[in-house]
């Protein structure tokens, strides 16, 4: 985890609101103490309000940095959350696309045909009904990288391939069993 060091750095922190919200802070405590250390503001008695108006700024001063840090921390953690989720592979662009070598399509011991060339995936929509929300989608016998479950309907990404590929939808009392070509964002209804 690298920390940052330069203003071009930081400046995306500053879209999450507690990291906004302590900097802005900072700043009005900041420029109190300016104003007070220029003699711009009258001095106060020194009996009482002197030493009011230090704690005051000083507990401001604590608090915009209280809340810059956990802004900070906030954000380094979600950063992470989406780093942890790109490598597992559960990245949520539908039309994302991965580099490699070759260009052909090859099939395994098991009969699963892969494409080893660029690879570029779609949306496809399955309309299921609701007995079936919360049942396992399998394409080609593997877990289907599922973007969005609602209640009639799951978003899965699928990968474009040169053959038709086998959607199965099931739990532990029904099972759909569909194929598709995928070559755009479409929708399916698995279960008729």
């Amino acid at each position: 985890m690298d920390l940052p060091s330069t203003f071009k750095d930081i400046a995306p922190f500053l879209q999450h609101p507690l990291v906004l919200v302590g900097f802005v802070i900072l700043l009005f405590f900041g420029i109190l103490t300016a104003l007070f250390k220029a003699g711009i503001l009258p001095p106060l008695p020194k009996r009482t309000a002197g030493d009011v108006v230090k704690r005051v700024i000083n507990f401001g001063f604590a608090i915009a940095l209280l809340v810059i840090l956990l802004g900070f921390w906030e954000h380094l953690r979600e950063g992470d959350k989406k780093e942890g989720q790109t490598r597992g592979g559960t990245s949520h662009d539908s039309t994302k696309t991965d580099k490699h070598d070759s260009s052909a399509i090859k099939r395994d011991n098991n009969g699963i045909y892969s494409h080893t060339g660029t690879k570029v995936y779609f949306k496809i929509t399955l309309l299921v009904p609701s007995d079936l929300n919360d049942a396992e989608i399998l394409v080609d016998g593997r877990p289907a990288d599922v973007i969005t479950r609602n209640l009639t309907s799951v978003i899965i990404r699928m990968e474009k391939r040169e053959i038709s590929q086998k959607i199965v939808v099931r739990n532990s009392f029904r099972q759909c069993i569909s194929r598709i070509f995928v070559d755009r964002d479409s929708q399916l209804q698995p279960c008729l």
